[in-house]
């Protein structure tokens, strides 16, 4: 297993075979003494990270990508089936979830699914609740949603009037 690791002098270098754990040991006992040396407070010391992202959603300095759906198989077995839903004071849907669940039907512009699809389902929703809240994506600068943006590339961002015909796929 080869790893690339930063250097002061000649940028990059590799590090190989779990010689990685000596680096960041060897790290962490100069940057240790030299906190005692300075007179530190070691509390301080602790309290900061040595890395940019935690190390369990991270690998070599990147953010460690998955797929959501990896986790289904291990999901099914622990959870029960139930037609019965507890009461609630409040609802909150992930509105780009219920777009894509929502299918067209008949409705032939945006007007036209919002008023005959996905009000109707927002109000059969509310009958059970006394509040319902849809949460939209917004892209954060330092989140795992905007870096994986980020190596996705974007694409144009239109904004789409009520007039306008839904596409067809």
């Amino acid at each position: 297993m080869n790893i690339c690791l930063r250097s002061r002098t000649d940028g990059w270098y590799v590090v190989t075979n779990g010689s990685i754990f000596l680096f960041y040991c060897s790290l962490f006992s100069s940057l240790y003494i030299a906190c005692q040396s300075r007179e530190g407070d070691l509390q301080d010391f602790f309290r900061h990270a040595n890395q940019p992202w935690p190390p369990s959603l991270s690998q070599h300095d990147k953010l460690r990508h998955g797929n959501k759906a990896d986790f289904v198989p291990c999901l099914k077995g622990s959870m029960e089936a139930s037609a019965d839903s507890p009461p609630v004071d409040v609802k909150i849907f992930d509105g780009t979830v219920v777009v894509q669940m929502l299918h067209p039907k008949t409705a032939s512009t945006f007007k036209d699914y919002i008023q005959t699809v996905f009000l109707p389902y927002a109000q059969s929703q509310s009958q059970s609740t006394q509040r319902i809240d849809f949460i939209w994506d917004t892209y954060k600068p330092d989140s795992l949603k905007a870096d994986t943006r980020e190596k996705r590339g974007s694409g144009a961002r239109r904004r789409v009037p009520p007039t306008v015909k839904i596409p067809s796929n």
